[in-house]
Parts: structure tokens; sequence; C-alpha cells
């Protein structure tokens, strides 16, 4: 198993990565107003308003009860 997970460590590090190939990952969305230093740039922009988008639809979500009470 072990020798399984390392060949897979070695062909991600030989691969070569193009810019922008993870926006996809993420959902298009707006750049906040409190990140518009970054707008001059629409490569640079992209990542972090989708990054936050990400982030606040999970701090948008209710936290399960048994994550409050440790039950």
């Amino acid at each position: 198993m072990l020798r399984v997970l390392i060949g897979l460590m070695r062909a991600s590090v030989r691969a070569p990565a193009a810019p922008g190939t993870s926006l996809s990952l993420l959902p298009a969305a707006p750049l906040p107003p409190d990140l518009d230093r970054a707008a001059a740039d629409p490569r640079i922009a992209d990542a972090p308003a989708r990054g936050t988008a990400a982030v606040d639809r999970v701090g948008a979500e209710p936290v399960p009860e048994p994550a409050l009470t440790g039950t």
C-alpha cells in the first residue's frame, strides 16, 4: 500500500502544473468588496473570489447539535 501511495505522490510531482487548472474546482463568484485591490488582474481576482464564496457558503450552514454538545 505504501509503495502505491509513494508512486502516486511521485507522479503528481512530475506532472507540470498549468496555471488556473484548479479554478474549476470551485464555482465562479464575484469578488468581495474588501478584496477589490485584486480586481485589476482577473487571473488574480478569480481565485480569492471563488475561495471566499466557498468559505461563506460553508460558514452559513448550521452546526449540527452533536458538534455543539459533544454527544
